[in-house]
C-alpha cells in the first residue's frame, strides 16, 4: 500500500482495518492501492474524513473492467449492515465506517491517550 504525498492518516483500529481490507481487494486483482486523502483535502462539511472514519483510494491504475468485482470484493469483507460503506466515484474509491448507522464497537475505538 502507498499512499499520496501528504496524505493524513491517524492509524485508529477502523482505519487499519479498512486499509487493510482495501490492499488485500486491490492485491487480489493485480494493482496496488494508493490512499489518496484522509482527514486531510476538502471534504462536505459533515465528512467523516475529519473524524478519521473514511479514505479515498485511487482508481485511475485499475483497469475499469476489475472496479466491479474490487466493490464486489469490498462489500463483501466490509459489509453494509456493520456500519462499512464503499463508494466507487469518478475518480477515486471512497470507503467509509458510518457511525451514524452503526455506532462503534468497543474494539473500533481508540483508547485515550
Amino acid at each position: 500500500m502507498k499512499f499520496k504525498p501528504g496524505v493524513l492518516v491517524l492509524f485508529t483500529p477502523v482505519t487499519i482495518r479498512m486499509m487493510e481490507a482495501v490492499d488485500e481487494c486491490y492485491k487480489r486483482r493485480g494493482s496496488e492501492a494508493v490512499i489518496t486523502a484522509g482527514r486531510d483535502g476538502k471534504h462536505g462539511p459533515k465528512s467523516l474524513h475529519y473524524e478519521d472514519l473514511a479514505l479515498d483510494f485511487r482508481i485511475w491504475h485499475v483497469p475499469k473492467e476489475v472496479l466491479p468485482t474490487i466493490m464486489s470484493d469490498l462489500r463483501a469483507t466490509l459489509p453494509k449492515e456493520e456500519g462499512w460503506d464503499a463508494v466507487l466515484e469518478i475518480d477515486h474509491l471512497h470507503v467509509e465506517r458510518d457511525v451514524r448507522r452503526m455506532p462503534l464497537r468497543s474494539n473500533e475505538c481508540t483508547p485515550a491517550p
